[in-house]
């Protein structure tokens, strides 16, 4: 399974970050970053029938995915813990978590930070 991406959604913690530090960003129109309700409905009308990427795995990120799950073709959130929520929620949760999210059919990835390896659920 190798999607070819037609928008990306960037989520870290609590404010997303200015994209100006990747060179050619802002010209891109299928990247965004959610800040507000506006936001919000772009990356909404924008995911129809799309497959999707989300930086983040926290609450925003896994919220964001949940709902465009019925919206995009497909769905792939990428973490930096083992399971989502991990960091605020710990292991356990993060484990049951990550099997509810799994049955609504979204492509989990995290990036284990010590092995620096992708591993994808």
């Amino acid at each position: 399974f190798t999607p070819i991406y037609t928008l990306f959604s960037l989520y870290i913690n609590f404010s997303p970050i200015d994209l100006g530090f990747i060179k050619g960003a802002k010209e891109f129109k299928n990247i965004f970053t959610l800040r507000n309700i506006e936001d919000a409905h772009n990356i909404s009308n924008e995911s129809v029938g799309k497959n999707v990427v989300i930086i983040g795995s926290s609450f925003i990120g896994m919220e964001t995915a949940s709902c465009l799950i019925s919206k995009a073709q497909s769905v792939v959130v990428v973490g930096m813990e083992t399971v989502p929520f991990e960091r605020v929620l710990g292991q356990e949760i993060g484990s049951a978590m990550q099997r509810v999210i799994e049955n609504l059919l979204l492509i989990l990835l995290f990036v284990e930070r010590k092995k620096k390896k992708l591993t994808h659920f």
